[in-house]
């Protein structure tokens, strides 16, 4: 591991290299190596703790009345409540940012250490890819979601089900997102927590709803550099008017949330019914690389059926590579689904790569339009594939439970013939 991570250094450090060298802005370098051009580092921290100097009630900032030339404050009240308690403000981004990116370094090739000796180029070609780079960059609070989401994976792995349950909290505390990541307590003896984990979800989301409305209005939605169901036919209407005159944008986003939810279960019965040449990846969700694909394919693929997404949120995805990692040397069907969905997470891990050299005008416009026309319905593939293992292993995990539900009855009522043949005696 530690060979990887200083060769992730080495490469950052190649970057600033060429900046020094080139005698340009660090920024404009890496936008070479597919990160989207920026005035600075640490962008999307820096605008969300400079609103708090503002000291403006939380509706007034999440309106954008403070910061008007930047991203809005899209976060919930309690995050608006917390960082006002410790009194964070722009200026702690110098440190708070280089904290979290050591952190999330440390965490994410962690993550992959018992695949490293066989697999360690994948390995290198995710953690240098454009989209962590992008993550980095942007200084973005999903550093901190990526932290707690793998540390909670660690914790339930370790059978420390409280503190597991309490990271994926603190997460939805910030952002309503990593609920998807609860996914890892529908486990055995661990039912309770993702019983839990939805109540208090909903709780939550009840007394903070005009909240959350505020934040919708806020948030802008990602069509360039970006992912989700809604991704390609907001590009296609944004560039063509016309066809959003022929298919309201409601009815478009309608008929997308329908396929992205009914296609994972069609996909099921085909695998389990129709075909018996290729064989789904089965998760065990007592194996390390199983638990972190069930919260990093949960976050990918519930953020896909949301919407929009920007690009260094798929960084999720690349919690679903230890488990492929681990099937591509297991049995040769199982091992064609994984090498497919791996090669996926790596080409659309570094599509930014050509993507953010186009700029939006002119003819680069067809440019950028080709790279999406192919870029969105890789994603559907992805989407497809990790959805479906998960459809799959919810249907397994139902099955177990209802067949051990009618096992317990027979073995009741069994015993309770016997007992009353017994008496009748």
């Amino acid at each position: 591991m530690k060979k990887v991570i200083c060769f992730f250094i080495g490469y950052l450090c190649v970057i600033i290299l060429m900046s020094l060298i080139t005698q340009q802005p660090l920024n404009n370098t890496f936008h070479y190596f597919g990160v989207p051009k920026h005035t600075m580092f640490f962008a999307d921290m820096n605008d969300v703790l400079t609103s708090l100097d503002c000291h403006l009630p939380y509706e007034e900032i999440i309106a954008n009345h403070c910061l008007k030339h930047a991203a809005s404050f899209n976060y919930p009240r309690a995050t608006y409540l917390l960082f006002n308690y410790l009194n964070l403000s722009g200026s702690d981004t110098a440190w708070l940012a280089p904290v979290l990116i050591f952190i999330f370094i440390i965490s994410y090739f962690y993550i992959f250490r018992s695949t490293l000796n066989n697999h360690s180029v994948y390995i290198i070609l995710l953690g240098c890819s454009p989209v962590t780079l992008l993550l980095i960059h942007r200084g973005n609070f999903d550093l901190f979601f990526m932290i707690t989401t793998i540390g909670a994976c660690m914790l339930i792995y370790q059978n420390k089900r409280i503190g597991s349950l309490s990271l994926i909290l603190t997460g939805i505390l910030f952002k309503l997102y990593p609920i998807f990541a609860s996914l890892i307590f529908l486990r055995k003896r661990s039912h309770f927590l993702f019983i839990a984990c939805m109540i208090l979800f909903s709780i939550y989301c009840l007394l903070t709803f005009n909240d959350l409305l505020l934040i919708k209005k806020a948030t802008p939605l990602g069509v360039d550099l970006s992912y989700g169901r809604n991704v390609f036919v907001d590009y296609i209407s944004r560039h063509f008017p016309k066809f959003t005159n022929l298919i309201s944008a409601n009815s478009q986003h309608v008929a997308t949330a329908l396929v992205a939810i009914i296609l994972p279960f069609f996909c099921v019965i085909y695998f389990n019914k129709l075909t018996n040449s290729i064989s789904l990846p089965l998760i065990n969700s007592t194996k390390l690389e199983s638990i972190l694909f069930l919260a990093g394919g949960g976050i990918y693929t519930g953020t896909f059926i949301l919407g929009n997404n920007w690009d260094y949120r798929f960084v999720f995805a690349h919690l679903t590579i230890p488990l492929f990692l681990k099937k591509i040397d297991a049995e040769l069907t199982e091992k064609s689904f994984s090498c497919v969905a791996l090669f996926l997470v790596i080409i659309l891990s570094w599509s930014n790569l050509i993507v953010a050299q186009f700029p939006g005008e002119s003819w680069f416009r067809s440019v950028r339009f080709a790279c999406v026309l192919i870029e969105e319905p890789l994603h559907w593939v992805l989407f497809t594939l990790i959805s479906t293992i998960l459809a799959n292993y919810l249907y397994q995990e139902l099955s177990n439970r209802s067949i051990i539900s009618d096992s317990a009855k027979r073995t009741s009522g069994y015993h309770t013939m016997k007992f009353s043949k017994a008496k009748g005696r």
